[in-house]
């Protein structure tokens, strides 16, 4: 089967009638089209009538196909409009009730070129496009005139007869070139072809425009291998007094069948049922075009961003395995929810196979979306209507009628400078004695759904890259401590096993530090105000370090890996102390204070190197040597290794003054019965601690590597950049249409918007009477 999506067409005669019919039957399935009649307003009417459902895909343009200079600037504008060329309906067509007799010369010439020559004309222009193409369709609208004459009818007559010749000729001249021809010759159409006025209500047995649409929409999209050359058509239950009828008002039923012709006449090819109401949706697509269309769909789009929306919400209602305290929550679950939830991957559903599809089908679907719709959002920027007429300016959402005392001329710079003052930039252009101002403002704004739709591909895309490259982690980081390896966690269904994955480069822990609202009080979280690790980036690879600071507020980053503080373990430490060295029974002063960092040291004059070595909260000795009973700061006691000048080394401990004496007291009981030194003092000094800084034991830190991050982030702000400027914004247009007037102009104001109407008109409003000085709506 062949598609009319994406194709485009010129249909001549199409401002009314089946003209007007086989053009919206081929916008309704996704073609372009460009109309043309020689009535420009008739055209512009149109235009406007279909603009509003068909924006970008409808254009046109005035055209007597009598004229074959008109014709060549027609498809002239055809190749600028669309480029390319797949289907042309010759539908432009006259008749005349004269007998031979009483006919005049105009009257047979005018039928002829109209009704035969215009279709030479139109196809002469039109094949090299086809071929351009690689082939397309030609359709013929004849009548079964065409084949049964009738008296008072000659001119029309012959003009059908030499169609079908003229269409039979064409078909087997370019079928070989994958041109398709085709004539169809309707019956008895309710149209006004004939008549002055609307189609008769009277007439309800009559052919309807859409059923001779609908048979042209059921040609095109027949498979390119079969070519059904003529179809007739004809009602299916015509009325018995139609012998008279045709005798006494022959162009009163002008392309209608005599009873004769209904009896012999038969169709070449037979044809899907029609129906004499509208036009039908398109059937017999291959899969591949329905599977296009429901992916290309705005509908299937709103559903499937639902669903990301739903996935999203469910990844915040389970926790994810990635998330401090998965462990105990996934102890918590029973048997059936460890299963389903493992099984469905909803631990981890960022990451699982599911939430990528989702996220790829609807990235498609925004492609697919975007490429059917923007070629017609562009049209508003690269061709915008510059040129307008009374009828079309009736068409608009908003207009008015004014008369002024000036030449068009002169009343078109006034309004064009008027508009200029209110943001509206005018461009005056004049055909035909007809001047028309066009502006515009905020034209930018069709393309905003188009911006959206890249931020939204943007952040898929950063979505992809975290779910398909990133990891994350933790490492549990002391001052002193160099590692590149880090903890992850997986899921399965046994349960959530820990594994490790190794950074390109080291980190180093030079310091931690915890801020207190209370120094007195306990290391809770309750009585912190921040935690800060001082970490260095050791990159050996790139000969590169870097010292950087994490704490809540600060996020680390390096080569995409992004180090966040997370928690701590509450074990009681000091980042630094500050002690004292004293006569252990007195006789002396003792030395000044001395702070000293953690794995820092300090020289102190008649002792030696003194370097902090250890901390223990609640000081202990058990048959392993000293140990701490708790986390808590209940016997603090720094402990420290003394280098003396002889380069001897010692290992001592510093306690408060309370303690100091009393372990002393218990060291010198002991040596007493065992004999030695007293390990508490150094060279009869004992070592007091006075102060001390408390800090936590070790930070854990957690380290993400997410390279979908920096496109995560852009699309989100151009997201909201683009809904901004979206819903704060509309695309508004007007025009100024000026027409000669006795001594003066009319002038007729129109405008419209793509959105947020009632705000328009009040513009609309201030607009004309910045011309008019108050004006009175039509």
């Amino acid at each position: 089967m062949s598609s009319i999506k994406g194709k485009t067409a010129v249909v001549t005669g199409a401002t009314r009638g089946i003209g007007l019919a086989i053009a919206r039957a081929l916008l309704d399935r996704g073609g372009r089209v460009f109309i043309c009649a020689r009535d420009g307003e008739e055209v512009d009417q149109a235009i406007a009538s279909l603009e509003n459902e068909y924006a970008g895909k409808i254009y046109g343009a005035s055209c007597d196909v009598r004229s074959y200079d008109a014709v060549r600037t027609l498809f002239s504008q055809v190749n600028q409009a669309f480029g390319t060329l797949d289907i042309l309906v010759n539908n432009a067509g006259i008749g005349s009730h004269s007998y031979v007799e009483q006919m005049s010369v105009d009257e047979w010439n005018a039928t002829l070129e109209t009704n035969l020559s215009g279709v030479f004309y139109c196809c002469h222009e039109a094949l090299p496009l086809l071929k351009q193409n690689g082939g397309g369709y030609i359709i013929n609208i004849g009548s079964l005139a065409g084949k049964n004459a009738f008296p008072g009818a000659a001119a029309y007559c012959a003009s059908k007869f030499g169609l079908i010749g003229f269409s039979e000729a064409l078909m087997q001249e370019v079928r070989h070139d994958h041109i398709r021809v085709t004539y169809v010759m309707p019956g008895s159409v309710n149209t006004t072809f004939g008549r002055t006025g609307e189609q008769d209500p009277a007439t309800t047995w009559k052919l309807l425009p859409a059923d001779v649409a609908l048979v042209v929409t059921n040609l095109i999209e027949m498979d390119p291998r079969a070519l059904s050359s003529r179809v007739e058509l004809r009602p299916s239950e015509p009325k018995a007094w139609l012998v008279s009828d045709c005798a006494l008002h022959p162009f009163g039923i002008l392309g209608m069948a005599t009873t004769e012709t209904e009896v012999t006449s038969t169709t070449e090819a037979p044809l899907p049922a029609l129906s004499n109401a509208k036009v039908l949706s398109k059937k017999g697509d291959s899969v591949l075009d329905k599977v296009l269309h429901l992916l290309s769909s705005v509908r299937f789009g709103i559903v499937m961003l639902s669903i990301l929306l739903s996935c999203c919400m469910l990844g915040m209602l389970v926790m994810q395995v990635n998330v401090d305290g998965f462990d105990k929550y996934f102890a918590h679950l029973k048997p059936a929810q460890k299963l389903v939830y493992g099984s469905l991957g909803f631990f981890d559903i960022y990451r699982s196979r599911g939430f990528t599809l989702l996220l790829a089908i609807t990235g498609l679907n925004i492609i697919l979306a975007s490429i059917d719709r923007f070629p017609a959002a562009w049209q508003y920027i690269r061709k915008p209507k510059l040129t307008a007429s009374p009828k079309f300016i009736a068409a608009q959402m908003f207009n008015a009628e004014a008369f002024e005392g000036a030449d068009p001329t002169g009343v078109a710079e006034r309004v064009r400078e008027a508009w200029r003052k209110h943001g509206f930039r005018g461009r005056i252009n004049e055909d035909n004695k007809r001047v028309t101002v066009f502006a515009q403002r905020n034209r930018l704004n069709r393309l905003g759904a188009y911006v959206v739709h890249v931020a939204l591909l943007t952040i898929f895309t950063g979505g992809f890259l975290t779910s398909r490259y990133g990891v994350g982690g933790s490492m549990e980081i002391k001052p002193g401590k160099i590692s590149n390896v880090f903890s992850t966690s997986d899921v399965t269904l046994e349960g959530a096993r820990g594994s490790q994955q190794l950074l390109p480069f080291q980190i180093e822990c030079t310091e931690l530090e915890q801020k207190l609202i209370r120094p007195e009080g306990s290391l809770d979280q309750s009585n912190t105000i921040d935690w800060l690790s001082y970490i260095r980036i050791i990159d050996n690879d790139r000969n590169f370090q870097q010292d950087m600071l994490v704490h809540l507020n600060n996020v680390g980053d390096y080569r995409g890996y992004r180090f966040f503080q997370n928690s701590f373990v509450p074990v009681g430490n000091a980042r630094q102390i500050t002690i004292t060295f004293e006569r252990a029974h007195g006789g002396g002063a003792s030395t000044p204070p001395i702070i000293i960092k953690r794995n820092g040291s300090a020289e102190v004059p008649g002792i030696g190197t003194v370097r902090y070595v250890n901390f223990y909260p609640d000081f202990d000795v058990d048959s392993s040597g000293p140990t701490t009973l708790s986390r808590d700061y209940n016997n603090p006691a720094a402990q420290l290794e003394i280098t003396r000048a002889d380069g001897k080394r010692i290992m001592s401990l510093a306690f408060n003054p309370q303690l100091a004496d009393q372990y002393l007291t218990r060291a010198d009981e002991k040596i007493g019965k065992e004999g030695g030194e007293n390990p508490l003092l150094v060279d009869g000094n004992k070592i007091i601690l006075r102060d001390f800084e408390k800090v936590a034991l070790t930070h854990t830190l957690t380290i993400q590597y997410d390279p979908g991050r920096t496109p995560v982030y852009i699309g989100f702000t151009l997201l909201v950049m683009a809904l901004c400027g979206v819903f704060f914004f509309s695309h508004q247009r007007v025009w100024a249409v000026i027409e000669p007037n006795g001594d003066g102009s009319k002038v007729y104001f129109g405008g419209n918007t793509n959105r947020n109407r009632p705000a328009f008109e009040g513009r609309f409003n201030t607009l004309v009477q910045s011309v008019t000085g108050g004006l009175k709506h039509e």
